[in-house]
Order: structure tokens, then sequence, then C-alpha cells
């Protein structure tokens, strides 16, 4: 195998389960994140009860179910960002890239919410891509932070990454 055919394996690898978690019935995927939802249940009773917080996070801590799968929904497509970066990102105009990969990782949000219409339980929701493109903002981010600023300090993950 070709050693610039391995920078797909982590994209593919990262498609087959953000497709494989969107393929699950609600009632599984519901099942998943409880433990989640319960651990911040935990948390979330420890500041409600605090005297030491001051601020009302009430409507902000009402449902810890929302909050663990649109977390994981930021996590999962930061994640698209940045493998896609490493699959395809070519030293020559890179900012053309930059927005060329945000581009296609919004497409597979709306795809990827388009097929869970096909799924029993689950719906499509625009607001999930929106979040979704919260996490492919935060990979971008992350992206030029690792990748730019390590081609000025000459560090061997840009230049790997760059030879690839």
């Amino acid at each position: 195998m070709n050693k610039k055919h391995l920078r797909y394996i982590p994209l593919i690898l990262w498609l087959i389960l953000m497709l494989s978690l969107s393929s699950r019935p609600a009632t599984v995927s519901a099942e998943d994140s409880k433990p989640f939802e319960d651990s911040f249940t935990v948390v979330q009773e420890k500041i409600k009860s605090s005297e030491t917080m001051k601020v009302n996070l009430s409507a902000f801590l009402k449902s810890p179910k929302y909050l663990v799968r649109k977390t994981a929904h930021v996590i999962l497509y930061c994640g698209l960002y940045m493998f896609t970066v490493l699959a395809f990102m070519r030293d020559k105009s890179r900012v053309k890239q930059y927005i060329m990969i945000f581009i296609g990782c919004v497409l597979y949000a709306c795809f990827d919410e388009f097929y869970q219409t096909f799924i029993p339980g689950r719906t499509g929701l625009l607001q999930d891509v929106l979040i979704d493109s919260i996490g492919i903002a935060l990979g971008l981010v992350l992206s030029i932070l690792s990748v730019e600023i390590g081609r000025a300090r000459k560090t061997r993950y840009a230049q790997y990454l760059l030879s690839l």
C-alpha cells in the first residue's frame, strides 16, 4: 500500500463510526447516552444545591439528554473536519482547501440528517445541521492551529501531515 493512501484510513473509519451511530434506532441511541445523562444529572443536582453557585443555571441544565446528545454532535463533526484535513490538505492554496473541506462536511451533515429520516424513531433536523456546523467550525479552528502554527514552527507533526 502506498504511504499516501494511509492518510485516508482515519477518515474512512470515522465516517463508518458516524454512519453506524446514525443508523441506530432512537431507542438504542437513547440507551447508549443514558450513562452520560445520569452522570450529568448528578453534577446538575450538586450545582443546584450548592450555595456558592449564585448563577441560575437551571435553564441550561434542564435537559441532560439534550446537552449530552448535542455535545456528541459537536465532537463527531469536529473529528470529521480534522480527519478530512488530514486526508485532503495539501501545501498549495490552503485557504481554499479549508473552505472546501468545511463545505463538504456541512453537506455530509445535511446528508446524515436526511438519512436519519429513514431510521425508526429518528428525525432529520435543520437544528442538528447547525449544531454539527459548530463542531465543524471548531475542527476548522483546531486544524488551523495545529497545521498552520506547526508549519510556522516547523514541527514534525506539521511536516508529516504536509508530506503525506
